[in-house]
């Protein structure tokens, strides 16, 4: 899939069918994929989006019709994981950036002083919590952002799910 739009909808709209999906959700924003080798592409949202249901509109794929134009049955969609923050219900912890860099996973959250950070990762979204693997239990702040890089990736990773809990 080269280019594809989202929308969102609350549960009200959902329920209502086709005509009032994503009508009180404004924010619909278009993406353009990179054909590279990275398992992994990140899509920053122009702003933050609180929704029960998100649609996925394929525009255009990457194969090309001679003559024709883009096209064509050939759509490919690997993993597609969203984060979701309780950031409307007072938490603070927002991850704001994650960054493929080699072989490493820096992840950019946003954090306050003198605070500490569990760092978390699994593979399987389907793991209880506890069965995540702890990366680091009191990864200090580093003001009002926070960077920590993820450097030992198990070989022949193709995804990563990570989470920023407050230390105890």
């Amino acid at each position: 899939m080269r280019e594809f739009n989202l929308s969102f909808a609350t549960d009200a709209e959902a329920l209502l069918g086709d005509e009032s999906y994503g009508t009180t959700i404004t924010s619909n924003p278009s993406f353009t994929a990179v054909q590279e080798e990275s398992p992994w592409q990140s899509f920053p949202f122009p702003e933050a989006v609180t929704a029960c249901y998100v649609r996925l509109e394929a525009v255009s794929t990457f194969y090309d019709q001679p003559g024709a134009g883009p096209g064509g049955d050939r759509l490919g969609i690997g993993d597609i994981a969203f984060l979701v923050s309780d950031a409307a219900a007072g938490n603070d912890l927002v991850v704001t950036e994650i960054d493929v860099v080699d072989e490493d996973v820096v992840l950019t959250f946003k954090s306050k002083p003198s605070h500490n950070y569990s760092l978390w990762r699994t593979t399987d979204l389907s793991r209880s919590l506890g069965d995540w693997e702890e990366l680091n239990d009191g990864y200090p702040s580093e003001g009002e952002f926070t960077t920590f890089t993820d450097n030992n990736l198990p070989a022949g990773t193709l995804r990563m799910f990570y989470q920023v809990r407050p230390a105890l």
